[in-house]
C-alpha cells in the first residue's frame, strides 16, 4: 500500500512464536513489546494534546503561540 507522499506501509514479520508474529520493527528499535507500546501511547497522547493546542491556536492566534514549535522540538530531541 503506497501513500501519496511516497511512503510505503511495511510490516516485517521476522518469525512466528506460539502463533504470534514478532515484528521486525521491535528489533530494529531495540525495544520489547510493552516498552514499545508504552512509548507509542505516550507519544500519541502528546501529539493529541499538541493537535488540540494547534487547533485552538488556529482559531485564536494569541494563545499557544509556540505550541507547534515546542511539540516538534520535544519529538526531535527524543528521537535523534
Amino acid at each position: 500500500m503506497s501513500f501519496k507522499a511516497g511512503h510505503t506501509l511495511t510490516i516485517k514479520a521476522t518469525r512466528a512464536w506460539n502463533g504470534l508474529v514478532v515484528l521486525g520493527h521491535l528489533e530494529d528499535v531495540g525495544m520489547g513489546y510493552f516498552e514499545h507500546m508504552k512509548g507509542a501511547l505516550v507519544l500519541s497522547i502528546r501529539f493529541g494534546l499538541s493537535s488540540i493546542q494547534l487547533i485552538l491556536h488556529a482559531l485564536f492566534p494569541f494563545i499557544f503561540i509556540d505550541a507547534g514549535k515546542r511539540a516538534a522540538e520535544k519529538y526531535n530531541g527524543r528521537h535523534r
